[in-house]
């Protein structure tokens, strides 16, 4: 069986062929799409430049680079700078007015606990600010997901007048706060027109880029991490929508360029391994079968690292163990080179995550329970001597390469 892989733009791409459209594109279209592209380009460098000439005439902070762009808008990085020390996170902001309402939805789900407007102006639901209070204080702070550092959300009052204090105050007392102050002072985003949001800064880069480099190379991902990485995704979806009462929060984005790497913290599970962090909340969305939802999303992006491949679900559908499972290609021939190794456990659980039905799927506390005991009681002798891959040693070698120096 051959199994499709997507391109940079979704579109699937036959083995062997071309990666680009077998058609060429009427002149009507052409003329559209190349304006509109031009008309993107100038709404990007636009945004850019007015981040550029903003931060660099603040008072300790710099702008050091447009990190991203897309159809949210643009990611620049910036750097604070204090006597001693100095820190670098990334500045979202809105590319146009449509953009701008994805950007303030995420504020809302990430920073100010749902109590804007564009929840119900997007979904039409009564907005619960109770409920979205504690999906804002579970994301913010959470391990495993990017902490917010600052907001600045358009539609709140007083915006000007909050600039013009910020501002007014003398050169020396703003100085005083940079050097004697252990937060990024809270108003800084307030001179950018529209909304912003800044966000720690996670330099050892994206899921993405961590599976192309073991495509290039042909390598595979030893048990060890895997398990970790699928806890990682595990706990995010518990930190961030909780599971008392059953959430109804999905990320609705949930792929490999949104996943990046943290440094090692203090948690047993990345002892050996930094965190991976979950970002861009823009299309999140509530639907009754939320955490069903995610425990899908997890088990798809777990299948895509093993593989090294973006293939589509549905696609496929393979009768296992009583179920019908989306995760056919773990148990290819066509991928035997990349899977064969896999702990049966975990080839076991992701298959039953990919279930069609969402009644066949384990519940958020079994992954838990499962990835846990893999962590905490599983070492090389646990998958025998034979298996160098898994010692601790050949495993830091590897995320020496594949992350920190990828």
């Amino acid at each position: 069986m051959n199994f499709l892989e997507f391109d940079e733009n979704g579109i699937p791409i036959d083995p062997g062929d071309d990666p680009h459209r077998s058609f060429e594109p009427s002149m009507d279209v052409s003329g559209n799409i190349a304006a509109n592209i031009v008309m993107a380009e100038e709404e990007i460098n636009a945004r850019a430049i007015e981040a550029r000439n903003y931060f660099n005439n603040l008072m300790h902070f710099e702008y050091e680079d447009l990190v991203g762009n897309g159809a949210f808008g643009i990611a620049v990085r910036v750097k604070w700078t204090g006597v001693g020390r100095s820190r670098r996170f990334i500045v979202k902001r809105a590319r146009n007015e449509d953009s701008a309402r994805e950007l303030r939805h995420e504020i809302d789900i990430m920073a100010m606990g749902g109590k804007g407007v564009a929840l119900a102006e997007k979904y039409a639901y009564e907005i619960d600010p109770a409920d979205h209070t504690t999906y804002a204080q579970n994301l913010n702070g959470a391990a495993h997901i990017a902490s917010v550092i600052a907001y600045e959300d358009d539609r709140r009052g007083g915006r000007r007048r909050r600039y013009q204090q910020w501002r007014l105050r003398s050169r020396f007392a703003r100085r005083v706060a940079s050097i004697f102050g252990r937060r990024v002072p809270s108003y800084f985003l307030v001179g950018l027109p529209g909304p912003s949001l800044a966000l720690e800064y996670l330099e050892n880069g994206t899921m993405d880029r961590f599976r192309k480099k073991l495509d290039e190379n042909n390598d595979i991902v030893p048990n060890r991490i895997l398990w970790r990485i699928f806890l990682c995704w595990a706990d995010s979806k518990l930190e961030e929508f909780g599971n008392i009462p059953p959430s109804r929060l999905v990320h609705g984005d949930m792929h490999p360029g949104n996943m990046l790497f943290g440094t090692i913290g203090d948690f047993p599970e990345h002892d050996i391994v930094p965190p991976v962090k979950l970002i861009d909340f823009g299309l999140s969305f509530r639907n009754p079968v939320g955490v069903m939802w995610n425990i899908s999303d997890i088990a798809k992006n777990m299948m895509w690292l093993i593989i090294q491949r973006l293939v589509p679900l549905g696609v496929w559908p393979l009768d296992y163990n009583d179920i019908v499972t989306e995760g056919a290609p773990l148990l290819d021939a066509q991928w035997a080179p990349k899977t064969r190794h896999l702990d049966p456990e975990l080839l076991d659980i992701l298959l039953r995550c990919l279930a069609q039905s969402p009644l066949d799927r384990p519940t958020l506390a079994q992954l838990l329970q499962v990835a846990k005991d893999a962590v905490q009681n599983r070492d090389q002798e646990y998958y025998g001597a034979e298996a160098f891959q898994e010692s601790d040693v050949s495993i830091q070698r590897f995320v020496q390469q594949y992350i920190y120096d990828a």
